[in-house]
């Protein structure tokens, strides 16, 4: 007969667990032998820690960044990025640390020799607030009355980002607003305190030039008689 260490009673096991087992073999005949220290072994529990090493500078850009440990399992361990970037375009990659990231949320599935699996979700890169540039239309004149005016005005509203922020236009400009235009197009880029930009093109209209000409083939500038009043312009 059989006598496991663990209080089985036949002579194989299956599916048992890591450990020490030891076995001890009776014959028909009262004859006794064994088997100690059995030693079934088992890798280190398969974990990993992420750390998000940068977010993204300013709004829309790609220089976010992610990288893992790993640990456990056995090595060589196959990586399996995907995430959904904020502008819905897919994510994916096998490298273990991942760079030149656009704002999103992003998971990984890590697989050992073993085929032992593991997975990270909901990994966020932050994105950047925007810088919101509007026109105020309330305050700008962006048609002018008459051909040749300079009266033109342009009052823009500024959110997001990081204030203060600075302005610089097209026509050298570095004030928020611009009075005293003529007709044409003006470019406006705000900039923030951490050096993100964001860029606004206005364009200020006038009417036509106003021509008035004479017709001379028609008119008579001249009266055939004196008090009469024939003539026409």
């Amino acid at each position: 007969g059989y006598q496991w260490s663990n209080g089985v009673i036949v002579e194989d096991q299956q599916n048992i667990g890591a450990g020490n087992y030891s076995v001890f073999v009776t014959d028909s005949n009262g004859c006794l032998d064994s088997i100690v220290d059995i030693i079934l072994t088992e890798p280190g529990l398969l974990s990993a820690q992420y750390e998000v090493t940068s977010e993204t500078s300013c709004y829309g850009d790609a220089d976010g960044s992610i990288e893992l440990e790993i640990s456990g399992g056995c090595p060589n361990y196959t990586i399996a990025w995907t995430g959904i970037q904020y502008d819905g375009v897919v994510y994916t990659s096998s490298q273990e640390d991942i760079n030149n990231l656009y704002a999103g949320v992003y998971s990984v599935e890590i697989t050992d020799e073993n085929d032992c699996v593991i997975q990270i979700d909901s990994i966020a890169i932050l994105q950047y607030e925007e810088i919101i540039v509007t026109l105020n239309t309330d305050n700008s004149f962006t048609d002018l009355l008459c051909y040749g005016d300079s009266i033109g005005i342009i009052d823009v509203d500024v959110t997001g980002g990081a204030p203060p922020y600075s302005y610089q236009w097209s026509n050298g400009a570095t004030s928020q607003n611009l009075s005293n235009l003529v007709a044409g197009e003006y470019t406006l880029e705000v900039t923030d305190s951490d050096d993100c930009s964001e860029s606004v093109d206005v364009t200020i209209f006038e009417p036509s030039i106003l021509n008035v000409t004479l017709q001379q083939a028609s008119s008579f500038t001249e009266l055939l008689c004196f008090g009469d009043s024939t003539g026409i312009i």
